[in-house]
């Protein structure tokens, strides 16, 4: 059985994955300006193999409005765009010699407000799952208590801590979350 230390350390480790997948969300999310994480994660097939864009090209941001990606094998060059039209980010890109090019619209007002809607469904989700993550510690730290490994000070105390740390962590996705409509809101 896993003494009260490490039952809220793995506790902390899941709450701490879980901002971290958000996090990778939001970064994935058009928000009106290029971004090269956006582009990154897109995957192009090569030889029978899928690799990311950032594997075999420079992804570079020309300024607000434009991503630019030069192949490091010009060959690549048509796979890439293949693999950008057919990237559900809706981006036209624009094979000018051996560059690409992505002009990244802006984002119109509905856009706005249905992105902010789904980065608050995302962050419910994550607060969601911070609530289990402290659901199942008090379960543990009770068992512990029933078990005679902790006394009712020590219980509580773990109790306390657990609270803390999903406070500690929702206020982390809120201030996450914030931070994101501003981009978005201010574009």
């Amino acid at each position: 059985m896993l003494d009260q230390y490490s039952i809220i350390s793995v506790s902390k480790n899941n709450m701490e994955k879980t901002i971290k997948k958000l996090n990778r969300e939001l970064t994935l999310i058009k928000i009106g300006k290029a971004d090269s994480a956006i582009i990154n994660n897109i995957n192009v097939e090569i030889n029978c193999s899928i690799v990311q864009i950032n594997k075999i090209a420079s992804v570079n941001i020309i300024n607000i409005k434009t991503i630019e990606i030069i192949p490091w094998d010009i060959s690549h060059l048509k796979l890439i765009e293949k693999a950008i039209i057919k990237s559900d980010l809706g981006f036209n890109p624009i094979i000018n010699g051996k560059v690409i090019r992505i002009f990244v619209p802006p984002l119109n007002e509905n856009k706005r407000q249905s992105t902010i809607k789904y980065i608050n469904k995302l962050a419910e989700e994550c607060k969601i799952i911070i609530r289990n993550e402290r659901r199942d510690l008090i379960e543990k730290i009770r068992k512990l208590e029933k078990s005679k490994f902790l006394n009712k000070d020590e219980k509580k105390r773990y109790e306390l801590e657990s609270q803390k740390l999903t406070d500690h962590y929702t206020k982390k996705i809120n201030d996450m979350i914030i931070n994101k409509e501003k981009e978005i809101t201010f574009i």
